[in-house]
């Protein structure tokens, strides 16, 4: 078991990490151009509901004030996408620091 799990820790820090970065390109290229093309929105919004899905905080943080309030993603528009995506890149990477932090007072 204590080998399975500092490569699950790994695993999981090197997701994040990639999530991370997709999530900054996206972010860069709504920078750029000011708008997501389809392909890059679609992007956007499975990154969005995946951390949604996965992440409580990023859950609780997002969900909509009321039922009524709710919108479907693919309605919503390009400067939501953006802003989610930002919120959810800086807790990530806000995560990340913090695991690496621990697990360096750890050792």
């Amino acid at each position: 078991m204590n080998n399975i799990n500092p490569l699950f820790k790994e695993l999981e820090k090197e997701k994040t990490a990639k999530d991370i970065m997709e999530i900054d390109n996206l972010l860069l290229i709504y920078n750029q151009y000011g708008y997501f093309n389809q392909n890059n929105r679609d992007k956007a919004i499975e990154k969005i509901k995946d951390a949604r899905g996965h992440e409580p905080v990023v859950q609780i943080t997002l969900m909509p004030k009321t039922p009524a309030a709710a919108i479907s993603y693919e309605l919503v528009p390009d400067e939501q996408l953006y802003r989610e995506l930002s919120f959810i890149g800086n807790y990530l990477a806000d995560k990340l620091v913090a695991k690496e932090v621990m697990e360096n007072q750890l050792r």
